[in-house]
């Protein structure tokens, strides 16, 4: 188990570092960059776990996500709202900026998503995953407040 936990910090952290260092190839000068994390708890009874993480930096914030402990052959839902867990607010970006979550057999998927816009270091955001239903809408399975570092 917490070599799993490790695992996908250190994925996220690695996601992270590579937004890091590609998004300050753009200017010659020193953009300001913000790093966001976050761990993502089961919600509803699920058993869906995570890391979530954002780099904004020049105007534009690159979100990366990974989950556990997700049914091999689902579809899952992500995306990153300002508000926090238990207060929602607009989605960050656009739903269709954010790629489906496919779990292995393990139970993990990952993906990554370019958001336009900063996020803004004073505002509250959070990453939610949800299962997509048929006709019944999503049913947040995870959710996760990001944090500043």
């Amino acid at each position: 188990m917490d070599s799993v936990r490790s695992f996908g910090k250190r994925r996220t952290r690695g996601a992270l570092a590579l937004l890091v260092v590609t998004a300050g190839c753009s200017s010659g000068t020193a953009p300001v960059t913000t790093v966001w994390e976050a761990t993502l708890s089961p919600v509803s009874g699920s058993v869906v776990t995570g890391t979530a993480g954002a780099v904004t930096q020049s105007g534009r914030t690159a979100a990366t996500i990974q989950i556990r402990k997700a049914t091999a052959g689902e579809t899952y839902g992500w995306r990153i709202d300002s508000g926090t867990c238990s207060a929602t607010g607009q989605i960050q970006g656009g739903a269709a900026l954010y790629p489906p979550l496919s779990p292995d057999g393990s139970g993990t998927a990952s993906a990554d998503a370019g958001l336009p816009g900063a996020f803004d270091p004073g505002s509250h955001y959070a990453a939610r995953v949800y299962r997509m239903g048929a006709g019944s809408g999503e049913e947040i399975v995870a959710c996760g407040d990001l944090q500043p570092g």
